[in-house]
């Protein structure tokens, strides 16, 4: 398959043609504003601003002003800077007036179920429709006027189909009405919104239209992710051009050995900072290292074994394929991995099912999931209490009170206080009016006794000698079906009294005495290896039904089908090879140490293969050997970048609080896919989706992205003023997770079919 033979001359005519294509690579993929009417230009215009508002927003963040706020998550009262907040609405109404003038402009059918589908997704999200009662906290005129403007939406969409009929979405003779409908269909968006923001009734003090944006922002997230881990693939494209730019032949000289001696250096010196930079970003001993590295590099080899078998095994030579993938491609094959595998698994595994994490254990200590603040006491003492619990406290006769009434009516009441010193629990049960219905516990210093009020009730009784020989107490009383658990959540707070020489308690510090992460951390890391487990089987499974359908009807394919059903492969495989230690875990216990892929092992060790492959095909003058040395600089610049961008995730994501350039540079390579986006999609044109709906989609979607990454970047506790981690929505994560994810197997397959096979055209329009 890959026996034919090169003459040097031949070489040299082909790296002329390689170093001509990179540079005429790079135009075709250029936006042709050039070729743009009036009201494509404007939505160009209107999307970079957006990006760059984003940006700026993005950056400014943690500037001081009025904040609203966006209600509970994860028992967190979470609030966003009101001028966040309203960037964020403002690309919300032009990335979806975007998106309903583009489904407008389209063959009548697609734009009459897109357009009502579109507007009942918004008015169902935000309430309007109906959804959980929402619409009644709304007065009446405002549920009419917000229905009838979705009803106009629907209504000016039928007006355009008929003004329209017959014509194409291009057509010259309707560029003021595409300008119109674009303008006209933002207009209506905002003022639905304002509609909503004037009528939306306030309860407990707080205004419900922003948590009312928080609930559509939920829906757009989840549309939008597919784009983020498209995002990674820019990463290692920019490492692949930038270094097949430095290792590619200028024709300056008419030297013909140079082209590939220089394709052989550049290849070499890649591949020697690739080793580098894997052995420093592998964790650990010299011998930990080095264990890692042999790790990953079994596992690559087994990788592209299984790769190369298949690609035997289908004959991938006779087929012609792309040099890139079309956007449409890759957003299939993200959403197909974040809405069918992810959810998939999700549900298989009862993931969606599984109770949230108690806050405080059964006996007494915090857990992850809590949400405390510290206060202090008159004494000078410190604690940690539950967020939204009322502490008072009285200078006068030293006495603090940490206060809470449930919804079910039930409540609990700690009382602190300083004794004589010489105080005993039995003289304490005596002026308390208590008695003792259990016996005496010692820990951590504090001793308890468990005692009943006169009044009735559970309660306990804690105290402790402290430095100067006096006695510090607590009274903590509980009330209610629930009195167990709720005098657990003042064990708790007891735990973390610190006096005022200590250094005050940290739920950080509290969770490290207690052993970890949660009640459990068994038990979560088997969901997570559950997970991931199951996750890869959808993807196995998938993977051979398309392998299937491939050998049998591979020839009648476009080479759009063909690539993606490789790409998924390849994904498949790479998916497995970072998932064989959860595997093991699940299959052998917890305790199984089976082979884990890590990035810096994963570059070492292509970096090695790289080098070995160098030396190989230096010697050999078979077709195949020049395709790889003029693709093999690329790829390892490609591998280089992506390892690069995680490292610099890992420490963003790391920091107390994300810094602002993690977004932004997602926002960067967002602006490069809008740069490079013409060869896939917004320089073409169609019957069914002509050019003004693929640019207008494509803006719109980019759009609402940037309003989902401006709205979720600056949320905030509302107790602490600290940046809320771990939300539904993090764009950095993300995209971290798919750089290696979506980004290296699809560079990988574009890799190995140009060195498979002679045969390439340009990026199919699909």
């Amino acid at each position: 398959m890959m026996s034919s033979t090169n003459s040097p001359s031949q070489a040299h005519d082909a790296e002329n043609h390689l170093a001509h294509g990179l540079r005429s690579e790079l135009r075709e993929r250029l936006l042709g504003v050039a070729t743009m009417d009036r009201p494509l230009r404007i939505a160009t215009a209107v999307t970079f601003a957006g990006l760059i508002a984003a940006a700026v927003s993005i950056a400014a963040r943690e500037v001081k002003a009025p904040a609203v706020s966006l209600g509970t998550v994860d028992n967190v009262q979470v609030t966003l800077s009101a001028p966040l907040f309203a960037v964020a609405l403002v690309l919300l109404c032009l990335g979806l007036g975007f998106v309903v003038a583009s489904v407008l402009l389209a063959t009548p059918v697609v734009a009459s179920v897109g357009t009502v589908l579109l507007v009942a997704l918004v008015g169902w999200a935000t309430g309007v429709l109906g959804i959980a009662g929402l619409n009644v906290l709304l007065p009446g005129w405002a549920r009419w006027v917000t229905r009838g403007l979705l009803a106009a939406m629907l209504l000016g969409g039928l007006v355009v189909l008929l003004i329209r009929r017959g014509r194409h979405g291009d057509a010259a003779d309707d560029r003021r009405l595409r300008l119109v409908v674009l303008i006209v269909a933002c207009v209506l968006f905002g003022g639905y919104f304002l509609v909503l923001w004037s009528a939306s009734p306030t309860i407990n003090g707080l205004t419900l239209f922003p948590q009312t944006v928080s609930l559509l922002m939920g829906d757009v997230a989840l549309l939008a992710t597919p784009l983020l881990m498209i995002a990674s693939v820019d990463f290692g494209e920019w490492g692949k051009f930038g270094v097949e730019r430095i290792s590619r032949h200028r024709r300056a000289s008419g030297d013909e050995p140079a082209a590939p001696r220089r394709r052989v250096v550049g290849s070499v010196v890649a591949s020697v900072v690739a080793i580098v930079f894997g052995f420093v970003i592998l964790r650990g001993s010299a011998g930990h290292r080095l264990w890692g590295f042999t790790e990953a590099l079994m596992l690559l080899l087994a990788g592209i074994g299984l790769l190369l078998l298949g690609g035997r095994a289908l004959r991938v030579s006779r087929f012609e394929w792309p040099k890139a993938l079309s956007f449409a491609a890759l957003f299939g094959v993200s959403a197909t991995i974040t809405w069918l595998v992810a959810a998939g698994a999700g549900a298989a595994t009862g993931a969606y099912a599984v109770p949230p994490l108690p806050p405080v254990t059964a006996q007494g200590d915090y857990t992850s999931s809590a949400n405390v603040q510290s206060v202090t006491g008159t004494t000078g003492f410190t604690a940690l209490i539950p967020l939204g619990w009322t502490f008072t406290s009285d200078a006068a006769s030293k006495l603090d009170y940490v206060k809470n009434t449930f919804p079910d009516g039930s409540a609990v009441l700690l009382a602190g206080f300083v004794a004589s010193a010489g105080t005993t629990l039995a003289a304490l049960e005596t002026e308390l009016t208590t008695t003792q219905v259990g016996g005496t516990s010692s820990d951590q210093g504090w001793t308890k006794a468990s005692v009943q009020p006169q009044a009735g009730g559970s309660a306990f009784i804690w105290l402790r000698t402290e430095s100067g020989g006096q006695e510090r107490g607590f009274f903590g009383d509980a009330t209610g079906a629930n009195a167990a658990t709720e005098l657990a959540q003042l064990e708790a707070i007891v735990r973390t009294v610190r006096t005022s020489d200590q250094t005050p308690a940290t739920l950080a510090t509290v969770l490290a005495a207690n052993g970890g992460l949660a009640v459990d951390d068994a038990q979560a890391q088997h969901r997570t290896d559950l997970i991931k487990a199951f996750g890869i089987g959808i993807e196995l499974a998938l993977t051979l039904a398309g392998l299937a359908l491939f050998a049998i009807f591979g020839r009648r394919w476009s080479a759009t089908w063909r690539t993606l059903v490789m790409v998924f492969a390849t994904i498949t495989v790479v998916t497995l090879l970072a998932t064989v230690s959860a595997l093991g875990r699940v299959l052998a216990g917890p305790a199984a140490t089976w082979p884990v892929l890590t990035v810096g092992g994963l570059l070492a060790a292509a970096a090695v293969l790289a080098a070995v492959a160098i030396g190989i095909a230096s010697r050999s003058r078979a077709a195949w050997a020049d395709r790889l040395l003029a693709a093999l600089p690329g790829m390892l610049g490609a591998i280089i970048a992506l390892a690069a961008i995680n490292e610099l995730y890992d420490a963003a994501l790391g920091a107390a609080t994300v810094p602002a350039w993690a977004a932004i540079l997602i926002l960067a390579a967002v602006g490069w896919d809008i740069v490079a986006s013409g060869e896939t999609i917004t320089n073409l044109a169609s019957t069914t989706f002509p050019r003004s709906t693929r640019v207008l989609a494509y803006f719109g979607y980019i759009l609402v992205l940037a309003a989902a990454m401006v709205f979720y970047s600056g949320q905030v506790s509302s107790a602490t003023g600290r940046p809320v981690t771990d939300l539904f929505f993090e764009p950095e994560a993300t995209t971290q997770s798919a750089l290696f994810r979506i980004g290296f197997p699809l560079l990988l397959t574009l890799f190995l079919l140009q060195i498979a096979s002679p045969k390439r055209q340009a990026v199919p329009h699909g």
